[in-house]
């Protein structure tokens, strides 16, 4: 006789759980610390605050496509 498997869905505080541990906020955290600090390293003097903010509205766009 077939065996019938019953799934239970997850609750919140269990997707999210994974939800964090798919997107492994901090290795993507020290990503973007990391090309921060190359920004600054590469400019001579201070890195317009600008180019931080046209950087983080680009990632933003960027993962906003792939939703």
């Amino acid at each position: 006789m077939a065996e019938t498997l019953l799934t239970v869905r997850p609750g919140p505080a269990e997707r999210l759980r994974r939800y964090l541990r798919l997107t492994k906020p901090r290795v993507n955290t020290l990503i973007v610390f990391c090309a921060v600090i190359g920004m600054f390293l590469a400019a001579p003097g201070m890195v317009p605050l600008q180019a931080l903010g046209r950087a983080g509205a680009d990632g933003e766009e960027r993962f906003g496509h792939w939703r």
